[in-house]
């Protein structure tokens, strides 16, 4: 697809475009009190493909230099919506070159191309995040244009970043242990049953789990049952540093400041700060879920997956502002920033309408953002 100049030119992207990806993908320079850059190291195009069910890639390219302009991508993966099953979208990895940001109007044609390939014609809706203090993505797109999709506010994200290793309490009446084969059956029930009551939690089938190339295997899930061996709690540790990563790239606000005394946080329970330039070496509590919202068990949870966690430097946990369970991160020593979640649809979506019910609180799962 040509672009009104016949310079540009939009495509999926293919195997081989991987290394100009890269080069686009660490250009970032949004600054913030944690400047973070995030990656996908070493191939961006086997990075990407890796977050759904289906991953398309669109890259703009620059007839006459030869070279890429921009990328970005879409995920479509089944969630809960009003409690059942649908395909849903994920934009992700939308990025410029620096030297071409000012020059043409890339995006609307990009929308426009992605929104044409096979499979996303009957998409209805596609999620998304950008982050709170990255003020100049959010007024580009939050701002109403004809020749631009709608991007919706709903609501906030907040992610912590946890200490591990941490001594776990015991709960009475719970037990926390790793799953093993005879629990995927009544893992893959817990989670349908209990993830639907979100918006947007992840449907999990034996083959996410189980199956050749499964983003998280079940060696990887963590289980608390009561005294009668029923699931009331569940989640996995999911370590994704071999194909994305996060370059702590530089401090500002009180994040400096705290920088040179950093070595006192674990003292205080909280984890110590990276030094600049290095790969943040984390993992992730993903595809969690408690039955009923139950504070205790998610305390039974929380603090037994930190202590799995110990040979990683930190536990990153995601969950939406409203969300009940909050409350039980709140009390953990921790650090934090903010996104702003969006739903965003096109133009003639919004005149047939987007019903979702306001009342059910997001899952995004932070392992996929």
């Amino acid at each position: 697809m040509n672009s009104r100049s016949d310079r540009y030119r939009f495509e999926t992207a293919q195997p081989e475009d991987g290394a100009q990806i890269l080069e686009i993908l660490e250009e970032s320079d949004f600054e913030g009190a944690l400047s973070v850059l995030f990656t996908r190291r070493p191939d961006p195009y086997v990075s990407f493909k890796r977050e759904g069910g289906q991953v398309d890639i669109v890259i703009c390219r620059d007839t006459v230099q030869g070279r890429l302009v921009g990328v970005g991508a879409a995920s479509i993966n089944k969630m809960f919506v009003d409690g059942e099953p649908r395909d849903v979208g994920y934009l992700f990895g939308l990025r410029v070159r620096k030297d071409y940001r000012r020059r043409y109007p890339f995006l609307p044609y990009g929308f426009a191309y992605l929104f044409s390939l096979d499979g996303h014609k009957n998409v209805p809706f596609y999620l998304t995040t950008i982050l709170e203090e990255n003020l100049e993505a959010r007024r580009l797109f939050e701002k109403r244009r004809a020749s631009m999709p709608v991007y919706r506010s709903i609501g906030d994200y907040i992610t912590y970043i946890l200490a591990t290793g941490r001594k776990a309490r015991q709960v009475p009446g719970l037990i926390f242990r790793r799953a093993e084969a005879a629990d995927l059956d009544p893992l893959i029930a817990f989670l349908s049953e209990q993830g639907r009551r979100y918006q947007f939690f992840p449907v999990v089938g034996k083959e996410d789990i189980a199956g050749c190339g499964s983003p998280v295997g079940l060696e990887d899930f963590s289980l608390v049952c009561d005294r009668d061996g029923r699931i009331v709690a569940a989640g996995a540790l999911w370590d994704q540093r071999g194909y994305k990563q996060y370059v702590l790239k530089g401090y500002g606000g009180l994040f400096k400041v705290l920088y040179p005394f950093s070595f006192l946080l674990p003292l205080f329970g909280y984890p110590r700060l990276a030094a600049p330039g290095s790969v943040l070496d984390l993992c992730t509590l993903s595809f969690w879920v408690v039955k009923d919202d139950d504070a205790g068990c998610f305390e039974c949870l929380l603090g037994h997956i930190s202590r799995l966690a110990r040979p990683f430097s930190y536990l990153v946990v995601g969950i939406d502002t409203r969300h009940p369970l909050r409350r039980v991160i709140e009390r953990r020593p921790h650090l934090t920033y903010k996104s702003r979640m969006y739903l965003v649809h096109t133009r003639e979506r919004e005149h047939q309408g987007v019903p979702i019910d306001p009342d059910k609180v997001p899952y995004l799962e932070i392992g996929r953002l």
